[in-house]
């Protein structure tokens, strides 16, 4: 067990002492000191080549699937009075919502012509408030992905959706004896009115529930200490001393976006700014964004709460007598005991402005005694609602199991979710499904589940479908379509009507009488459309009292039950900690190349999952990153390559859900290894004592973490809040002598970026609205080992201190717009130059490839295009394309453009009103996609603009300044708030 040092500043002064990966530490890259990764600069053999388009590509094979769309029946024309709401090339935007674990995120749709091609977050909606995550950027290519199907089957002969309809409705015979459905988590009213007539028509018809992220341990622990089942509702925004037990509030959990916005605002009070505490057993993004991560293996974390419980209640009323003799002789922490005590304290000093949080999928244990930390602080940082999920928050799974096993069930129909990837290994979902007399599969592709069922449906993306779900605070959002549906696809209200035998009915009808049918009017109901949500409809906050002597109750069992033991492991065996991953979730979005290509937020992994293990476990078991050890959970073995991860526990292994597909016509097929086979019914996160073979094969694995170095520069900066600012800050106020002129006297406007590395949380959410917004290409995994990923943006971490307990911070890195840029004068063909405004353009049409540019450039932001990456995409996959950008082809330099086409959107808007260039405001991709607001941009010669006022800050400061180029971009020092005590 080790704690964390309190941040001193990666990057502060010189620089020297960050690393950014363990063989550039331990000085064993033998790349170290270089700029590009072996093999960066050499041409590919065939071999490669074709090994790439066979996996790059989202289904190359279906190529021509546009010709399998079907086209209107009717004969159809060219428009020949435009639709008033319609200009050509002018971007029309619509609310909309993304649901995921059954709760709705609204979001803003750019359409061009009727063809979506961006997501941005809705600003009216409370669970986005205009920003995004990873997730949402990319539903726009899981909408055109080709690894959809879009032909009706049944025993794999095409069908009719009539005849599908027909064998839906004698499914559910009369009355819907031996009618199961098993259906995602929602949240829907309309569906909660639409299922009430199913049971109506089709009483005996059963329901179940099946998701990967239930919640009921925590409705489990305020059943039992409030009486009634919450959800807790934390708000970050003015907490003043936070502890996270585990989990990642920040990136990945729930409501993730709302609360790094919060989170973000707290850090930036200048006289009362947060301090966070995090104790967990893998290296996430809330724990190296806060200001003292301590390593805990995930087993110790009740008991961590609970002995923070017994120094909390002392000065609590109203605490029985039993509670504190329950809490009297709990075993040391596995923590040092002055630490303990420092973070107790500081807890009890902030009382209602402090707040305790704990992971998602924690125990019940640990979800009661955070309820019961809270209370004790009286903290107004923290509600609970009811959950809004119409199943509640259980997987209903295993019950559907037991009946199909039992022969109760007749006629099976799975909408959404794939149990036969997302199952447990100790389910024999496999076997159970076939106990059923006929099976439908509704899903947007043919996977797992639908290789074991008689009938598959296309269904229906949200992006292509009406409906309304809740948000996790309870607003009722509404879903409309962008587009007709691209495969054929049908909701589920339509799979409802089938079994019930009526007649089709249009989608926007049906969900406008169900809302007629509240009252709701007209003019409201279309007012609430446009909007993208209901204005009020969140659920009340609750706030109930805490039952103490339920909770002495509750200490007792734990204590007798083993809970607090602090035994560790057995030798030779570990803890496994499995997680949903931060790209393609529960594995629904492996399929998604951008999420595949997409370096993970804390690993830098790409196309992989892989055994995150410490340094020290590494050099106990003699392994190394990329060799193959085999996990023995008991019941079942899995091969996986490890990853050695610094800041990982050394009692806690961790491996990633969702890969090792072997049903999938897209990108995700035979990427990585299946961890759901290691996952049980009962340890569904934490699979206690695996072990571990050391194998002899090795698996080369795509990180990123090591490409681009900049040398050990002062290059990501960060300071105490009680130390003096870096010295490289100060020694910025000389600029250093340049060969090249001065410009002169600057025009307005110019433009500028700061990016502040204190709410920099590195989720990633700006690499991929950068690359949806600027038509960036995949490239494969073969490409990513040879440093040829083609992100504009990257998001580099860094570290500093031992590599056990490391500190780390992100920076996210993108073309610097530098006003002295040196690619400019090495460029022979002039391809790269000097705007009027300020920025560093690229004339592709005149670049020949030299790349003179790129090794000119300290900050190794340009990249080739080695290959026309975009001849893999189908016809299909190109409709997600940006019009507004060009698609770059073989052999040209591309990098950041600071989003050039919305800032000539802007002037065009200007001068159309009449106004300045300039005037109108410029919002970036990434800066619009940041959950935190790290990102601002605007014209730097406006003294009033938020990017002059950031730039002007005591914090600002460019990186590599002595170089001369003079960047536009400026990076905010991070400021943490350690405990001064802490040692």
């Amino acid at each position: 067990m080790q704690s964390g040092p309190p941040p001193a500043g990666v990057g502060s002064g010189t620089g020297t002492g960050a690393w950014r990966s363990l063989a550039e530490r331990n000085g064993l890259a033998a790349w170290q000191r270089g700029e590009f990764a072996p093999g960066a600069d050499m041409a590919p053999d065939a071999l490669t080549r074709r090994a790439f388009l066979s996996r790059a590509a989202a289904s190359l094979a279906l190529a021509g699937l546009s010709g399998c769309i079907a086209k209107p029946a009717q004969q159809i024309v060219p428009y020949v009075r435009q639709p008033p709401e319609l200009v050509p090339g002018v971007a029309q935007f619509y609310a909309s919502s993304l649901v995921r674990d059954g709760y709705a995120s609204g979001i803003l749709v750019e359409t061009h012509e009727g063809r979506p091609t961006k997501i941005e977050g809705n600003p009216d909606h409370p669970a986005s408030l205009g920003s995004s995550g990873v997730l949402e950027q990319a539903a726009i290519l899981d909408l055109y992905d080709p690894a959809r199907d879009g032909s009706i089957r049944s025993a794999a002969q095409p069908v009719s959706w009539r005849e599908a309809r027909q064998a839906l409705a004698q499914a559910a015979g009369g009355d819907g004896a031996g009618l199961h459905l098993l259906l995602e988590p929602s949240s829907s009213p309309s569906l909660a009115l639409h299922l009430a007539e199913v049971r109506e028509r089709l009483p005996r018809a059963v329901v179940h529930w099946h998701t990967t992220a239930g919640h009921g341990a925590e409705l489990d622990a305020t059943q039992r200490l409030m009486n009634q089942p919450l959800l807790a509702h934390p708000d970050l925004t003015h907490v003043q001393v936070g502890v996270a037990l585990g989990g990642d509030p920040l990136a990945t959990d729930r409501d993730s976006v709302r609360q790094a916005r919060a989170w973000a605002h707290s850090r930036r009070d200048a006289l009362h700014p947060s301090r966070w505490y995090v104790l967990e057993a893998s290296p996430s993004c809330t724990g190296f964004s806060a200001d003292h991560r301590i390593i805990v293996d995930d087993r110790f974390l009740p008991l961590v709460a609970a002995a923070l419980l017994a120094k909390l209640i002392a000065s609590v009323p109203g605490v029985p007598a039993e509670l504190h003799q329950a809490l009297a002789h709990l075993p040391p922490a596995p923590i040092p005991a002055a630490h303990l005590e420092l973070i107790a304290d500081d807890l009890r000093r902030a009382g209602p402005h402090a707040l305790v949080t704990v992971g998602a999928h924690a125990p019940m244990a640990l979800q009661a005694l955070a309820v019961a930390l809270n209370a004790a602080l009286g903290s107004e940082q923290i509600g609970y609602r009811p959950s809004v999920l119409l199943g509640g928050e259980r997987d209903g799974l295993p019950e559907l199991v037991r009946l199909l096993h039992a022969g109760a069930v007749k006629q099976l129909v799975v909408v959404g979710a794939n149990p036969l990837f997302t199952s447990p290994g100790d389910l024999d979902t496999a076997v159970a499904f076939r106990a059923a007399g006929q099976r439908f599969r509704v899903g947007l592709r043919a996977d797992e589940t639908a290789a074991a069922c008689d009938w598959f449906i296309p269904l229906a993306h949200d992006l292509e479908s009406w409906g309304d779900a809740r948000s996790v605070d309870g607003t009722i959002t509404w879903q409309q379509p962008t587009i007709d549906p691209l495969f054929a696809g049908r909701t589920l209200a339509e799979i409802l009507d089938a079994l019930m035998a009526r007649d089709e009915r249009p989608g926007h009808l049906l969900l406008r009488e169900r809302w007629r049918s509240r009252g709701m009017g007209d003019a409201e109901y279309r007012a609430a459309i446009q909007r993208g949500c209901l204005v009020g409809s969140a659920t009340p906050l609750l706030r109930p009292a805490v039952d103490w002597r339920e909770a002495a109750q509750l200490v007792r069992e734990l204590s007798e039950g083993g809970t607090f033991a602090a035994a560790p492991a057995a030798t030779g065996s570990w803890d496994l900690s499995l997680y949903r991953d931060g790209k393609i979730h529960d594995g629904r979005y492996g399929d998604n190349p951008w999420l595949q290509e997409l370096p993970d937020a804390i690993t830098k992994l790409t196309w992989d999952n892989a055994l995150l293990i410490a340094p020290a476990l590494a050099d106990t078991l003699g392994v190394r990153t990329g060799q193959l050890v085999a996990v023995d959970s008991g019941a079942t073995t899995l091969r996986v390559p490890v990853l050695v991860q610094p800041g990982q526990s050394p009692g806690t292994v961790s491996l990633a859900l969702g890969y090792g597909r072997r049903v999938s016509r897209g990108a995700a097929h035979e990427v990585g290894v299946d961890a759901y086979a290691l996952r049980t019914s009962a340890q569904p996160w934490l699979v206690r004592g695996v072990r571990l073979t050391v194998l002899a094969e090795h698996r080369d694995l795509a990180l990123t973490q090591e490409h681009w170095a900049m040398e050990e520069r002062p290059v990501a900066l960060s300071v105490a809040r009680d130390q003096p600012l870096p010295p490289a800050i100060a020694d910025q106020a000389h600029a250093p002598l340049s060969l090249r002129p001065d410009q002169g006297p600057l025009s307005s406007p110019q433009w500028g970026m700061v990016v502040d590395l204190g709410s920099c949380t590195g989720c990633n959410a700006c690499v991929t609205a950068c690359q949806a917004e600027n038509n960036i290409p995949v490239v494969g995994r073969e490409e990513v080992l040879r440093s040829r990923e083609m992100h504009w943006l990257r998001v580099d971490r860094y570290y500093r201190g031992s590599c056990a307990a490391p500190e780390a911070i992100s920076q996210p890195m993108m073309c610097q717009h530098c006003e002295k840029a040196p690619c400019e004068y090495v460029c022979p063909t002039y391809a790269t130059t000097h705007s009027p405004d300020g920025l560093n353009e690229m004339t592709y049409n005149r670049c020949v490839g030299t790349r003179f540019c790129s090794n000119n450039c300290p900050y190794k932001v340009r990249r080739f295009n080695w290959f026309n990456y975009h001849q893999s995409s189908t016809p299909l996959t190109r409709m997600a394309m940006n019009p507004d950008v060009t698609v770059r082809a073989r052999g040209v330099m591309e990098k950041c453009t600071y989003c050039v086409q919305r800032i000539r959107a802007g002037d065009i808007s200007s001068r159309i009103a009449g106004q300045a260039p300039g005037t109108q405001p410029v919002v970036t991709a990434c800066q619009q996609a940041c959950p935190s607001q790290a990102i601002v941009f605007g014209n730097i010669l406006d003294a009033s603009s938020a990017v002059a006022r950031a730039r002007a800050s005591p914090r600002a400061y460019a990186v590599l300044a002595d170089s001369g180029a003079q960047p536009r971009t400026r990076y905010l020092a991070r400021i943490t708030n350690p405990n001064p005590a802490w040692a």
